[in-house]
């Protein structure tokens, strides 16, 4: 138990969530981006979770996560971003149940938009709510409600989150810009709702130039999914949605891509390594990359000639994870 304190500087329940890595402060973005890829694998496989006796172990670690996001909306054009400030929590080095520095509470709103990460939590809330729907279809409601909420802040008061709250600065800055989590936002709640409206969404922006680092639009942007980068994702996810031909190609072409990448971006040992990410912590972007391609071949029939492909190259990585190298 630590932090049982959290949000009283603001007056609300801030309790609960997940701290970032070795650090003892809640960062609301890369949990939110783990909680609705870990929400999606359970859609995808539930059946092999329920095999492995993991089922109820990964509905109770997206309930932990949901659990805080709802806390963290309280209105639907306030969101609380994370608790604890970076630089103060560096300066330490102490289980968080021995926390006596200040751990303040941090939030956009209409006036401070963030857009990546009530987008991102918006994709959060409308997988768990998929997840949890046959299982308790009350709070499955719930977390549809904030989805879309969540998801209308995000894009009616588009802005920057870094740039809204500058705590988060040097360590969960979005790159990238926000338009790949409105993408995977309105994919996820296309595929929650099945109302239009978001495919709409999505075709929008993946008919623009929307990346600051790829000249050629969204279409042409590849590598791992990550905390930062949903654009995979989001090509695989709209292609699982609507089997759209345009769609289906654009997930062909990210999933070639990747592979026809492996023949540079490797080890030795044959783990996908690109050197302008994986320098922290390699292991997540292999196995990041290879759950995409996983994903998108699990909804490709046997007859499909990229099927075995791609599970051959998820399953190289895989077994090279857990020790086979």
């Amino acid at each position: 138990d630590s932090m049982l304190d959290a949000g009283k500087d603001v007056g609300i329940d801030l309790t609960g969530g997940y701290y970032d890595a070795g650090d003892n402060v809640k960062y609301n973005f890369p949990a939110a981006s783990a909680m609705t890829l870990l929400a999606w694998s359970g859609i995808e496989f539930a059946e092999d979770y329920k095999k492995a006796g993991q089922f109820e172990y990964l509905l109770d670690t997206v309930k932990w996560g949901t659990d805080y996001f709802i806390k963290c909306h309280p209105s639907n054009d306030v969101l609380y971003i994370g608790v604890g400030n970076g630089q103060i929590d560096h300066s330490y080095w102490v289980p968080p149940e021995y926390i006596q520095y200040s751990y303040p509470s941090y939030k956009v709103d209409a006036e401070n938009p963030g857009s990546e990460v009530a987008a991102e939590t918006a994709s959060t809330f409308a997988a768990a709510s998929i997840l949890f729907k046959e299982v308790d279809s009350e709070y499955s409601q719930t977390l549809l409600k904030h989805a879309i909420e969540l998801y209308d802040f995000a894009d009616t008061y588009r802005g920057d989150y870094h740039k809204s709250e500058p705590s988060v600065q040097g360590y969960y800055s979005s790159f990238n810009g926000y338009l790949d989590e409105l993408a995977w936002g309105a994919a996820w709640l296309l595929r929650a709702t099945g109302d239009e409206k978001y495919l709409e969404k999505y075709m929008d922006i993946y008919d623009r130039d929307w990346s600051p680092y790829d000249p050629y639009g969204f279409l042409y942007c590849h590598g791992p999914i990550s905390w930062d980068d949903k654009s995979p994702g989001a090509y695989v996810l709209i292609a699982q949605v609507t089997k759209d031909e345009q769609l289906m190609k654009t997930a062909y072409e990210y999933c070639d891509t990747i592979l026809e990448q492996y023949t540079t971006y490797t080890t030795p040992g044959g783990l996908y390594y690109d050197t302008g990410l994986s320098t922290w912590a390699s292991n997540r972007y292999a196995a990041n990359v290879a759950s995409m391609l996983a994903m998108f071949a699990n909804i490709l029939p046997e007859s499909d000639p990229n099927k075995q492909k791609y599970i051959d190259f998820v399953k190289s990585q895989i077994d090279y994870i857990l020790g086979d190298n």
